[in-house]
């Protein structure tokens, strides 16, 4: 063998021990930049001397962070490594004891992980950011951010807090080999609270959100979310595909004087293969205005829009303003066993498609709307709204209404909709919701607080719920910079289409000859209402529905099923409004405390098309199971599982079941 044969060996080898022997880098502020950062022993101190040492790296090692740490993201660095990939990742997490709280990286006017590079679109990826927390104490754009095509990127366990936006998912600079597009970027296991304008911003390819806690994002109406999917490059060939957002809790979106005031999860651009599944959406009763929407598939901005093969599936929305679920320009569409209740007078439409008067050139079309169950209070109100340019599927859906708002519906059918057969869903009222036994899906994790010296400039105010009617179509967030090899610094609001949602009337809607007012508010209507006999009065003890959360959010579904459906009247109906004609039912009201849930079933009214005769009966509804039932008021429980559970551990051996709060299996569960 040759001398060259020989070194040449020797080089390769030394190449491939150092790919292959993954190196961890150790950060602690008990460090010295000037250690190798090589052993727990010797580690750096600063974060800009990590992310340094990431960027010249191998693929395999890791920089790790010590726990009970505090690093502080005071320098502008980019964050790129090359040698990274999917099949050897490149790792930035903690170390040290468990019994200490993560490492912290504070803002300081600087992203903590700024992943991207310079010039012309090129891809890089192959990064795992786990268990870290990220808090802004000086104003910084983002909490990690991504730009000019970063794939392969998983964050799990972080916190982040206090940033103009949490995760930024942003668009890159031209390309003439790449699809400029970040691709599998997956944000999972965590807290993103309290950022100024958005939790998540932007768009990705084949990505997953899941098990997130998504709370107190955005400030400024109408234009903030808690989660907002869009476009990154407003260019009408540029569309992302593969968006799944599954398993998360969103709440108290875009808070602005103690209300939510955008849509909490929204999607605008053009998007293919989107899955929105399991998630609660939850606002507290009152304080939301009616732009504070549950989700909103539906175009934004100026590109021409449309959202091809969407699930939108067993999610549950409470207490969410003017409408729960909606979208337009939405082709092959499955909405399905999704759960909507408002316990106030704010929500319109349950569900609506397509949710704006004008689409854009894509038409809403091959829509089914299945399984789902939504109660609602307001006077004007709509389980289901469609319209439109094509008919829709409409089937199994389970809707009540509030029996003293007479001028509600169960639907509302306009357009190439208006004659579509809805007779196989289920109609009822109620006089009354209330959520009880409210349980928290992925709680917020309390991170360390900053150090002393720094004052965090966070404030939720909170004032009296006041009723709003005037409905408005929420609007996008802040747009991508244009293309240049210079860091994104700034975001700028783009202005949405904004159209304004229509009432609905008692039973069959016209529209008046009168134009919508300067302010934004909806046209007048009309209403054009059946003969009604003088029977509705025969309401003795009208029904309360209270909803346990813990079987609403956790196993998928809810009890809130009628022994005898009320078939709902479509077809033939005047006008295309749906008619509000009934007949007299009752049903029984079985109620059963067991050891994780209170389940029930609802009174209902049934509708016979041949009619215009309106009689509604209902029966009291008492949740204490093996008690007595009486017609006094004074007869009715409200028990809580978590009371349930607690009282269990204690002696409640007693003979006299009047005694008892909760009477089950023969024995008594709660004096």
């Amino acid at each position: 063998m040759n001398l060259f044969s020989k070194l040449l060996g020797a080089l390769l080898l030394i190449l491939f021990s150092a790919a292959t022997q993954a190196q961890n880098y150790y950060i602690c502020d008990t460090g010295d930049d000037a250690n190798d950062g090589k052993s727990e022993s010797k580690p750096f101190k600063t974060h800009t001397k990590a992310m340094a040492t990431f960027n010249k790296m191998f693929a395999g090692d890791s920089i790790l962070y010590c726990r009970g740490g505090k690093f502080y993201a005071d320098t502008h660095i980019r964050t790129i490594n090359t040698r990274c990939g999917a099949s050897n990742v490149c790792t930035i997490a903690d170390y040290g004891s468990a019994e200490k709280t993560k490492p912290i990286i504070y803002g300081v006017g600087e992203i903590p992980f700024n992943f991207q590079n310079g010039g012309d679109s090129k891809p890089d990826g192959g990064y795992v950011l786990k268990n870290l927390d990220l808090i802004a104490i000086e104003p910084s754009d983002a909490g990690i951010m991504l730009y000019n095509e970063v794939n392969d990127l998983v964050v799990d366990n972080f916190h982040i807090e206090g940033f103009n936006i949490g995760f930024y998912s942003a668009g890159a600079n031209k390309s003439s080999s790449s699809n400029r597009k970040n691709d599998r970027i997956v944000l999972k296991n965590s807290t993103i609270i309290n950022n100024k304008r958005q939790g998540w911003l932007g768009g990705c390819n084949d990505c997953l959100i899941e098990n997130n806690h998504f709370e107190n994002n955005g400030n400024l109406p109408v234009y903030d979310h808690n989660i907002y999917i869009d476009s990154p490059a407003k260019e009408q060939s540029f569309y992302n595909q593969g968006i799944t957002i599954r398993n998360n809790t969103l709440t108290k979106a875009n808070i602005v004087n103690g209300k939510c005031s955008g849509v909490s999860l929204v999607v605008h651009g053009i998007i293919k293969d989107l899955v929105i599944d399991n998630n609660l959406i939850k606002e507290e009763a009152g304080k939301v205005t009616t732009d504070c929407w549950g989700i909103g598939v539906d175009p934004g901005n100026k590109l021409d829009e449309s959202f091809v093969n969407v699930k939108i599936t067993n999610n549950k929305l409470i207490n969410v303003g003017n409408t729960g679920i909606g979208c337009a320009s939405c082709v092959n569409v499955l909405i399905s066993n999704n759960t909507i209740i408002d316990e106030g007078d704010i929500l319109r439409s349950g569900i609506s498609v397509p949710n704006k008067k004008s689409e854009d050139s894509i038409k809403s079309k091959n829509v089914v709307i299945e399984n789902n169950k939504i109660i609602l209070n307001h006077d004007l109100g709509y389980g289901i709204n469609l319209g439109g340019s094509n008919p829709f599927e409409v089937r199994n859906n389970n809707i009540s209404t509030n029996v003293a708002k007479n001028r509600s519906n169960c639907f509302m059918l306009t357009d190439a909709n208006k004659d579509i057969n809805v007779s196989n869903n289920n109609c009822g009222t109620h006089t009354e919701v209330s959520i009880i036994d409210q349980i928290e899906t992925n709680p917020p994790v309390e991170p360390e607080p900053p150090p002393s010296d720094v004052v965090e400039d966070v404030e939720v105010v909170e004032v009296e719920p006041v009723d709003e009617l005037v409905a408005s179509e929420p609007s996008a967030g802040p747009a991508e910079s244009d293309d240049t090899e210079n860091q994104i610094v700034d975001t700028e609001l783009v202005n949405e289409n904004t159209d304004v949602v229509t009432n609905p009337t008692d039973n069959v809607q016209t529209p008046s000859t009168g134009n919508a007012g300067n302010d934004g508010s909806p046209n007048d209507f009309t209403t054009t209402q059946p003969p009604v006999s003088k029977v509705a009065n025969t309401v003795t003890n009208g029904s309360k529905i209270s909803v346990n959360e813990q079987q609403a959010y956790d196993d998928g579904s809810t009890s809130l099923t009628n022994n005898k459906p009320r078939n709902a009247a479509g077809g033939s109906s005047s006008g295309g409004g749906s008619s509000k004609s009934k007949t007299s039912s009752t049903s029984d009201n079985d109620l059963a405390v067991t050891d994780d849930v209170i389940s029930y079933t609802t009174p209902v009214t049934s509708v016979d098309t041949s009619t215009s005769a309106m009689s509604v009966e209902s029966e009291q509804m008492d949740i204490s199971n093996g008690l007595p039932k009486t017609d006094t008021e004074s007869s009715k429980y409200s028990v809580k599982v978590k009371d349930v559970i607690e009282a269990s551990r204690n002696d409640v051996e007693i003979t006299d079941v009047t005694q008892c709060r909760a009477y089950a299996a023969g024995k008594c569960l709660m004096k």
